[in-house]
C-alpha cells in the first residue's frame, strides 16, 4: 500500500518510524482537511525529502502499528533478551528488527503470485503512484486552462511529478505521460 499510494522505493518504506505517525488530532485535522501528512525520510541519493502520505493509509499503518506490529514487538520481549523496540514501523517477525529490502521484494512477488499476477513486483505499484500523480497534474493543469501553446506544460509535470517521487532527473518520468 505504501509503494502505490505514497510512492516511496523498498528502503525508503522500511524508513518509515513510528515516530512519523501524527497524533489523534492531527490526524482528524487532514481527514476534515483531505490533506496528506508529510513524511521526511532518506530518499535515494541520500537527500531527506518527504512522502505526501494520504490520511487512509496513516489510519491502516496506525492500526497495524498498534495490532500487528505489536503482537510481533510483545513476541519479541518475550523470547528475546535485551531486546529494544526499533522505530520503524514494518519488522521482521522473527528478529522484531526492521525488515530487509530484499524480505519486501519476496513479500511482494509471494503475494503477486497467490493472487496470479505474472510478473508483477513491489516496483508496479510504485509505477501505478507515478501514473496517478501525471494524471493528477495533467488533469488540473488542464481544468485551470492554463495550457497554451507556448506553454512548457510537459516539463512541469514532468518537475512536479520528480519532486513528489524523489526523482532527481524529471525525465525518467517521461514514459508515464503516454499512459
Amino acid at each position: 500500500s505504501w509503494a502505490e499510494e505514497a510512492g516511496p522505493r523498498r528502503a525508503e518504506i522500511l524508513r518509515v518510524g513510528k515516530s512519523h505517525m501524527p497524533t489523534s488530532n492531527q490526524l482528524a485535522e487532514l481527514i476534515e482537511k483531505d490533506e496528506p501528512w508529510l513524511v521526511v525520510v532518506p530518499r535515494k541519493g541520500g537527500k531527506s525529502k518527504p512522502l505526501h502520505v494520504p490520511p487512509d493509509l496513516l489510519i491502516r499503518t496506525i492500526d497495524y502499528i498498534q495490532f500487528g506490529r505489536r503482537e510481533i514487538v510483545d513476541q519479541c520481549y518475550d523470547k528475546i533478551v535485551g531486546y529494544r523496540e526499533p522505530d520503524e514501523v514494518f519488522l521482521s517477525g522473527s528478529t522484531g528488527l526492521p525488515l530487509h529490502p530484499d524480505t519486501v521484494t519476496s513479500i511482494a512477488r509471494r503475494t503477486f503470485k497467490k493472487a496470479g499476477i505474472e510478473r508483477a513486483s513491489i516496483h508496479r505499484l510504485r509505477a501505478r503512484f507515478a501514473v496517478r500523480t501525471v494524471e493528477s497534474l495533467m488533469d488540473s493543469i488542464f481544468e485551470e486552462k492554463t495550457v497554451g501553446p507556448e506553454s512548457s506544460w510537459i516539463e512541469t509535470i514532468l518537475v512536479k511529478a520528480a519532486e513528489s517521487m524523489g526523482h532527481s532527473d524529471p525525465q525518467s518520468l517521461r514514459p508515464y505521460l503516454t499512459y
